[in-house]
């Protein structure tokens, strides 16, 4: 989010740090970082934060939206991107043995491209075999929760675990706010 402090920081790091050892003196104990493969998850930092600060910091396992995708993701199919989320929950990610406990942030953009739809697939296939919430950035069109919604429970998900991120800049209209939130998904803002 831009702010004039926000172009400011130098040490980003140190700053999580600090944010970090606050919300631990106010009572915080986990946290979840859902950043994923393709924008610069760096769970080695993230490992250390959670030791130097005793605050739980709960990484993402899976991929963001397609634009983030490399040919190679791109190319996999539902099975493979299945099998690498997975391995990022239950034997660790990036090279690491640092797990992922959530699968997301899951990226759509609108349309929902191929990539997309199959890395939707692969997540309600993980989740299906693993359990772990969810967590779902949408495209930015009204009909985008609704259609991923569809996508997962297709593919056999578990919507009553999973986060629909961003409402607040997606469905505008209150009527259908509510109903999307009468069918069971967590939503944040």
């Amino acid at each position: 989010y831009s702010c004039r402090e926000n172009l400011l920081l130098q040490q980003e790091t140190g700053a999580v740090r600090e944010e970090l050892l606050a919300y631990r003196k106010n009572g915080g104990g986990t946290i979840v970082e859902n950043t994923t493969t393709g924008i610069d998850r760096d769970l080695p930092t993230l490992r250390q934060l959670a030791k130097d600060t005793g605050v739980h910091i709960i990484a993402g396992a899976g991929f963001y939206v397609d634009a983030t995708h490399s040919e190679a993701t791109r190319r996999m199919s539902v099975e493979k991107l299945t099998d690498v989320i997975v391995s990022e929950v239950l034997h660790g990610a990036d090279g690491t043995d640092i797990r992922c406990g959530v699968i997301g942030e899951i990226g759509t953009s609108w349309p929902i491209t191929d990539s997309e739809t199959k890395v939707l697939r692969a997540t309600a296939h993980a989740q299906a075999q693993l359990g772990c919430p969810v967590i779902i950035h949408p495209g930015r069109n009204p009909t985008a929760p609704a259609e991923i919604l569809r996508i997962l429970q297709e593919a056999e998900g578990d919507i009553s675990k999973t986060v629909m991120s961003h409402l607040d800049r997606t469905i505008f209209d209150e009527a259908e706010l509510l109903e999307f939130a009468s069918w069971g998904v967590t939503w944040s803002t």
